[in-house]
């Protein structure tokens, strides 16, 4: 009886102090900005005196805990950096002629000498002949039939259409086309949406998907759905990735400044207990790389370092959280 009485007091503390400084919310870096540490600061706006700041911290050699405002509640995500992480920032290196590999996209690749293909920036040009040239250009019998638009080592390049195509590694890719000029791709039992624009290169029967960014920059897509979708369940402890726990995989351009970037954004219920004690069903979502598969980014709510976060067992058990919440 007198544990509850005691932690019933920590909880009401707990919450009360949380009331009194998530009136107003500040922050040093201007949002989300991984390459600058930031702080944020929670200022109670009856009483300036009262306030607590958070600042921006490596949780590890490469994963950054960056802090920002949701209006005025704190939001939390982890960021995991390309170069590595040091004293609450990314760290961040240019690429130059002496380092092309560092060139992530073709602009700066280019301007730095280099020559783009391949979805690398190389010293030397790439090999090639003028059927590669005379292969870009499309014609009316190659747009209707992928398996009747080509020949033995004829290469071809057009935006995708609805079908069913063959992956480099064998694996079935189903396209459909959506309204608003989306597209859904389903691979094995897991799908995703975009609305960025995807091209096709199908050479033998093997098709690599390009995805068009927003600044023009063509990338290939490297990794599928169902395999971003694994290492974000494994990550976050959870089971299965369906409609029957509202999960979504979206894929999009999530490149700032001049860096191109696509990832797969995975979206769930996921179960908290907050202090221990309390159930919510809340959304989380994650940010996978689509070139090499790691996690980029987690969203969750604010309060998540209040709670624990029970591990799925059974499928079956997750539908039963979602049908309901104490």
């Amino acid at each position: 009886m007198k544990r509850g009485l005691i932690m019933a007091s920590l909880i009401m503390g707990i919450l009360m102090l949380s009331l009194a400084l998530a009136e107003n919310c500040t922050e040093t870096d201007e949002g989300e900005d991984y390459e600058e540490k930031g702080v944020l600061t929670l200022t109670n706006s009856t009483n300036s005196s009262v306030s607590e700041n958070m600042t921006d911290s490596c949780n590890d050699d490469n994963t950054l805990l960056e802090y920002f405002c949701e209006g005025n509640t704190v939001g939390t995500n982890e960021e995991t950096c390309r170069y590595g992480c040091e004293e609450g920032a990314c760290l961040t290196i240019s690429c130059s002629a002496e380092h092309l590999r560092l060139c992530w996209d073709e602009n700066p690749c280019i301007n730095a000498g280099g020559y783009w293909y391949n979805s690398i920036c190389h010293e030397e040009p790439e090999d090639t002949d003028d059927t590669d040239e005379s292969n870009e250009t499309e014609d009316n019998e190659t747009q209707n039939n992928q398996s009747n638009s080509q020949g033995l080592g004829q290469l071809i390049r057009r935006r995708i259409k609805a079908g069913t195509y063959t992956s480099p590694t064998g694996e079935q890719i189903r396209v459909s086309e959506l309204a608003q000029n989306r597209i859904k791709f389903k691979v094995k039992e897991l799908e995703a949406e975009t609305e960025l624009e995807i091209e096709e290169e199908t050479e033998n029967n093997k098709t690599k998907l390009k995805i068009k960014l927003k600044n023009g920059t063509i990338r290939e897509l490297k990794i599928m759905p169902d395999v971003a979708a694994k290492t974000a369940l494994a990550r976050l402890r959870l089971i299965a990735c369906s409609s029957q726990n509202n999960c979504t995989i979206e894929l999009k351009d999530v490149g700032k400044k001049n860096k191109s970037r696509i990832a797969y954004e995975i979206q769930r219920q996921r179960t908290y207990r907050l202090y221990g004690l309390f159930k919510k069903i809340r959304p989380i979502s994650i940010l996978v790389d689509s070139d090499t598969g790691e996690i980029i980014k987690i969203k969750k709510p604010w309060w998540a370092f209040l709670a624990t976060e029970p591990e799925e067992e059974t499928e079956a058990g997750t539908d039963e959280e979602n049908n309901s919440e104490e």
